[in-house]
């Protein structure tokens, strides 16, 4: 019920300081709570465990993978639970059956990307991400959703048909999307892949039937709670922003504190090196101002010695 629902959302947001994110899922699980378990897969610094956070979903992560052992540290500094450096190429079925209800994916993007070889299928990077799919296909109880995200190019890669193929296998209802944090009224231009897939009902025919560049709405219909309603934009780039519901500028995104050197705030080891501008003297550089409310996508390449195709030169005031 609609009540339930709110309670759930409650007891997620009300963890006691001190107890870990996967405690925590268990004690609510265990009192029936409907708090489910989720692993997030390449977890990085949690980025998908702070999605679920934030959305207060009756979900949380009680496990986590990733080789890159800073990321880990961090992981275990945001959500009191240090991640798995076990190889995801590795993990059998025997660890991951009957584990969480919730699976996050954020695969290397690097076998697909557009700036590198796209040696897509072909890649050994792509190994750890086949492994996942071959050993879901096997699990006596595998997740009821499935949320992946990667970069454009994914969307057309032998990857991502292999994917779709394991997912149906195992009665998975799916959707895609190409989405951008602009979308989400954020000041940022990153065009990514994103497929839902879940095993509990189908999605409408308008939403599975192609690929999605605009923003789903969900909610109630008839007055019944968990029916779901779908509209969409009619801009193939998401919702149209007016002077009211443009996304704010980088000033108002990101503080004043990132975007003035008062002398207080240490700028020096973020600025750009004054020796990459004067060797790239002739690069037209993509220049994000304060007042702007767009910039290009970053990478961490930002600010070393390589500075082509990293993201946008912040000006500082």
């Amino acid at each position: 019920t609609g009540a339930r629902w709110e309670w759930q959302r409650l007891l997620v947001g009300i963890r006691p300081s001190g107890l870990g994110e996967k405690a925590w899922a268990r004690v609510l699980e265990y009192l029936g709570y409907g708090v489910h378990g989720a692993l997030e897969f390449y977890s990085g610094m949690g980025g998908m465990a702070s999605a679920l956070h934030e959305a207060n979903a009756p979900y949380r992560v009680v496990g986590a993978y990733d080789v890159n052992l800073n990321a880990n540290l961090a992981y275990e500094l945001n959500f009191h639970m240090r991640p798995s450096c076990s190889s995801i190429e590795n993990l059998k079925k025997r660890q991951l059956d009957k584990k969480a209800r919730f699976w996050l994916l954020s695969p290397p993007c690097q076998p697909y990307t557009r700036a590198g070889k796209q040696e897509d299928i072909d890649d050994p990077r792509s190994r750890s991400f086949l492994n996942l799919l071959d050993v879901l296909a096997t699990l006596d109880t595998p997740p009821d959703y499935f949320l992946m995200e990667n970069v454009k190019g994914f969307d057309t890669s032998k990857v991502r048909q292999y994917m779709l193929a394991k997912l149906q296998s195992i009665n998975f209802h799916i959707a895609e999307f190409l989405l951008q944090p602009k979308q989400f009224g954020i000041p940022n231009t990153r065009l990514r892949y994103y497929c839902i897939a879940r095993r509990t009902k189908p999605f409408p025919k308008e939403v599975a039937s192609k690929m999605n560049l605009s923003i789903p709405i969900l909610g109630m219909t008839d007055g019944r709670c968990g029916t779901e309603r779908w509209a969409f934009s009619d801009s193939k780039s998401g919702p149209r922003h007016s002077r009211d519901n443009q996304p704010p500028t980088l000033r108002e995104f990101l503080g004043n504190v990132f975007l003035q050197d008062d002398g207080k705030n240490k700028m020096e080891p973020f600025l750009v090196p004054k020796r990459v501008l004067e060797r790239c003297k002739g690069y037209r550089f993509d220049v994000a101002a304060p007042w702007s409310r767009d910039s290009a996508c970053f990478t961490k390449g930002y600010g070393t010695t390589h500075v082509k195709g990293t993201g946008s030169v912040l000006l500082i005031e």
